[in-house]
């Protein structure tokens, strides 16, 4: 009896586990309906991407990169198929690069929010012996090169901005201090402070694109001048000094060997276009003659320079082909150009006068007579160089404005 019951016991067991088995395989997977399997996903490469020199597809869903490839950019008007633009082209103006230009302030919430965020990201303010991410622009002060005025470049839902913040005024010479003969120009003479700006503050200024003016078209390429006054800089730093290059002597206010015609073919031209924009602008063989000066003789005319970006000259600010008045003693509206927040807080000399309101003084690349002095277009649009009205400068002030000139190719 006993060898009967543990076999009964042991086929209840066996029964009950199998039972239990076949319920458990017949029961569907727990949650098995409510998460079914993810079908492998299938890329559409229907997005364009680009940089500077190229574009390639990807898919919306995930950005990835189609296998087939990058290719080059065309340009057809100015503009690829993949969305990038070079330029656009408007009766006589075209668009093209892109310059730190208006000032970003706080008329609303947005803007303060931008501006909070901007600085929140750049950091603590500069010094001299702390700069942190920021970079010294190097401005001269007495001759000598200080750290007194920096600025730094950042990026904000995919638009750009230059922040700018100095401790001391920018000298408005090259040459000069704080105080000559007891007077204070540090203070009493900065065009930063006339134009509204203090230290020891962070003022932001939105990367814009740049609106140059058509002077002349031909054989699909335009010379173009900037519709606006962009910076302050000085044509050469030291007015005194007369400089050997190799077997040959150069005068201060000699272009070729001129500061600001580095920094307009240098810093300006990596700063304002990319790879794709800087392939569009031509070399141009510049004319630094006695003709541009409009002169028969003069001791002073420099060589003949190539450059990418430069000054205009005398010759050409009185030419009739390029909409100017032939007369430099008319207050010519063609030569009257307003000057941009960032060249304001750039220490610019912006007039304040009725009638002239906005509107800068700016360098041209002709020399004036005396080595030490340059040529420049006033407020009102005269340019003169009689003997009793010439306007220029010392070549060590900073507070002429930069228009850029250059060739494109369209």
């Amino acid at each position: 009896m006993k060898t009967q019951k543990w076999l009964i016991a042991g086929l209840s067991v066996a029964l009950a586990g199998c039972l239990g088995w076949a319920i458990a395989a017949c029961a569907p997977a727990e949650n098995e309906n409510e998460n079914p399997p993810t079908p492998p996903h299938t890329h559409s490469y229907t997005q364009w991407a680009y940089d500077d020199t190229q574009h390639w597809h990807v898919c919306p869903d995930d950005n990835a990169v189609d296998p087939a490839g990058k290719s080059d950019h065309s340009f057809v008007n100015g503009a690829c198929t993949c969305g990038k633009t070079l330029y656009t082209k408007t009766n006589d103006t075209v668009t093209f690069g892109e310059y730190p230009q208006t000032q970003v302030t706080d008329k609303n919430d947005s803007d303060k929010s931008l501006r909070n965020a901007l600085s929140m990201a750049a950091g603590a303010n500069p010094t001299s012996a702390a700069p942190g991410k920021w970079t010294s622009y190097g401005y001269y002060r007495a001759g000598v090169v200080e750290d007194s005025m920096w600025y730094i470049d950042l990026t904000q839902n995919g638009a750009r901005y230059r922040g700018v913040y100095f401790d001391r005024w920018r000298s408005y010479d090259t040459q000069h201090g704080d105080t000559i003969d007891g007077t204070s120009y540090e203070y009493a003479d900065s065009n930063q402070d006339n134009n509204g700006y203090t230290t020891n503050t962070v003022y932001w200024f939105k990367y814009e694109p740049i609106k140059w003016r058509i002077l002349t078209e031909k054989n699909g390429e335009a010379f173009l001048m900037s519709g606006l006054i962009l910076d302050a800089r000085q044509y050469f730093s030291d007015p005194l000094h007369v400089r050997t290059v190799g077997n040959d002597q150069f005068l201060p206010n000699d272009y070729k060997e001129s500061d600001i015609r580095t920094w307009l073919n240098e810093t300006f031209f990596d700063l304002a276009f990319d790879t794709a924009a800087q392939a569009r602008i031509k070399t141009t063989a510049v004319d630094n003659s006695v003709t541009s000066m409009r002169y028969e003789v003069s001791d002073v005319a420099c060589d003949n320079t190539n450059d990418k970006v430069f000054l205009l000259s005398y010759a050409d600010i009185v030419n009739t082909d390029y909409g100017f008045n032939a007369d430099p003693n008319v207050k010519d509206m063609r030569r009257q150009l307003k000057t941009s927040d960032y060249a304001n807080v750039q220490g610019v000399f912006s007039s304040d006068k009725k009638g002239t309101q906005g509107n800068g003084w700016w360098w041209l690349r002709t020399p004036y007579d005396w080595q030490s002095y340059a040529l420049d277009v006033y407020e009102d649009g005269r340019a003169s160089r009689d003997e009793w009205y010439s306007y220029y400068d010392a070549v060590s002030a900073t507070y002429n404005g930069v228009v850029p000139a250059l060739w494109i190719r369209l």
